[in-house]
């Protein structure tokens, strides 16, 4: 993100129109990247987050990771199993960049879309996310989709699917 924003004239990057996202995993990736970006003061200033089924509360303890333990795709057992591979301290400062949601604070931070499945683990960790960053006055476009699990959006031709890049797509261009 860095070396990308540092080149941006020979990129030919308008660094106002630079959003970040990922889905799952990758939102914690996006979020660690916004809060480190700001944590470190460098200059980028997302245009916004775009965060499809977010995995941002490494505790793993929310309703829905108690109540989706075996669903397809991804599930609580799995972020169970997962923890303890990536040897994150609790107690080191950069934690909340791989839990983002236990920040301190969220000012500072861009606007964000979340998207939301039904039936999945995640499922809260992406409403938690949306109200912390509401409680700091940063606009939130919520899309909690329904009949849906983690990961749905494989499903290319779904109507559901089809539904959800639509909104994904008008957000970004509203905010691009």
């Amino acid at each position: 993100m860095c070396w990308a924003y540092d080149n941006a004239d020979t990129l030919g990057i308008d660094t106002s129109r630079i959003g970040i996202g990922g889905d799952s995993a990758g939102s914690t990736l996006a979020v660690g990247v916004c809060l480190m970006a700001r944590d470190r003061q460098h200059p980028i200033k997302f245009a916004f987050q775009m965060l499809p089924y977010p995995f941002l509360d490494a505790r793993n303890n929310s309703e829905s990771c108690k109540k989706y333990t075996d669903t397809p795709m991804w599930n609580s057992s799995l972020s169970d199993r997962i923890a303890p591979m990536t040897k994150v301290d609790r107690n080191n400062p950069n934690y909340v960049y791989y839990s983002p949601v236990e920040a301190e604070s969220f000012e500072g931070l861009p606007l964000a879309y979340i998207e939301t499945a039904e039936f999945d683990c995640l499922h809260d960790d992406g409403i938690l996310y949306a109200e912390k960053l509401r409680a700091a006055g940063i606009e939130v476009t919520l899309n909690e989709t329904k009949g849906t699990m983690h990961g749905f959006d494989i499903m290319q031709k779904a109507k559901t699917t089809q539904k959800a890049l639509k909104a994904r797509i008008r957000f970004m261009k509203e905010h691009i």
